[in-house]
């Protein structure tokens, strides 16, 4: 029977993974602005599935992809590489904390396809802690403001790939995690290679830019590791608003790289999305509002 509370292991291995993501999505920011999308993407994706196969093929040989849920893993693979894309091009046009902003109606989408498909209790906690983190977005993307125009419709896009890629995560708890990562990695590295997207490139990139396309797939591989890792510990539900944290993390690199200084509005949307986050953790874990006795989430 899984733990149906977040523990604080499971929201420290989440917030190690947000920060992973939010220095790729900086990176990517910075690369977009010279290379193609689909080529970062493609570079990502192959240098993480080769560190993988490097790292983990010699010990767990065939292992590596054994599953009991081959199309599930296909499909969870397919809607990370979706969403990776569309992130990029999102950034390409958009400051990386509008574009951060956007894409974090995911937590909300998670809480309703774990209550649909993963029968998870969704307690008037987390949905207060869910709804105080949208009102945080709110304040930061403000509608009527130039966030909201065509481009916006891929963090949006991408929202929502990423909180079914989340509630499958969920669904393989039982899968290893260096498994569901590979097939992820391979999954993007095969769909972004029959788009050639090396085409037009007429020389080498300098080796400043080959290492930083060499850390985008370590960052990746790191940041999915210990997402997966966090929602084996804990439910979909419950991380959602711990994912929170990211913006907070976009908004600083954004200060601190490209120069975009948050207003009065923006820091206090910040602090209520962080703040209710840290609480949903606390309170669950003080209170165990979700008793062992009750049913699994998942059978």
């Amino acid at each position: 029977m899984r733990s149906q509370h977040v523990a604080a292991r499971a929201a420290v291995t989440a917030i190690g993974a947000v920060a992973c993501f939010a220095v790729l999505d900086a990176m990517g920011k910075l690369l977009v602005a010279r290379y193609p999308a689909e080529l970062l993407v493609w570079v990502r994706y192959v240098v993480q599935t080769f560190t993988l196969l490097l790292l983990l093929g010699p010990r767990m040989g065939r292992s590596l992809v054994a599953t009991r849920a081959l199309p599930l893993q296909l499909v969870r693979g397919a809607l990370m590489a979706t969403s990776s894309v569309m992130m990029v091009i999102a950034f390409s046009a958009m400051p990386l904390a509008d574009a951060t902003a956007i894409n974090f109606a995911a937590p909300s989408i998670v809480m309703v396809l774990a209550f649909l498909f993963l029968h998870e209790r969704v307690t008037p906690v987390r949905l207060a802690s869910v709804m105080a983190g949208l009102v945080g977005v709110l304040l930061i993307v403000r509608p009527g403001t130039s966030v909201f125009q065509p481009i916006a419709l891929l963090p949006l896009g991408t929202a929502l790939a990423a909180a079914t890629y989340q509630v499958i995560t969920r669904k393989l708890a039982d899968e290893d995690a260096r498994t569901m990562l590979f097939y992820a990695s391979v999954v993007g590295a095969i769909a972004f290679t029959a788009f050639m997207p090396w085409r037009g490139l007429t020389e080498l990139p300098p080796w400043t830019d080959c290492l930083q396309f060499v850390l985008l797939g370590w960052l990746a591989a790191a940041g999915h590791f210990l997402f997966i890792r966090a929602f084996q510990q804990a439910p979909a539900s419950g991380l959602a608003s711990i994912t929170y944290v990211q913006l907070v993390f976009a908004t600083l690199f954004g200060l601190a790289i490209f120069g975009d200084f948050p207003d009065g509005w923006t820091l206090l949307g910040m602090a209520i999305i962080t703040v209710s986050g840290l609480f949903l953790t606390l309170y669950e874990r003080r209170r165990h509002i979700v008793r062992d006795a009750e049913p699994p989430a998942v059978d």
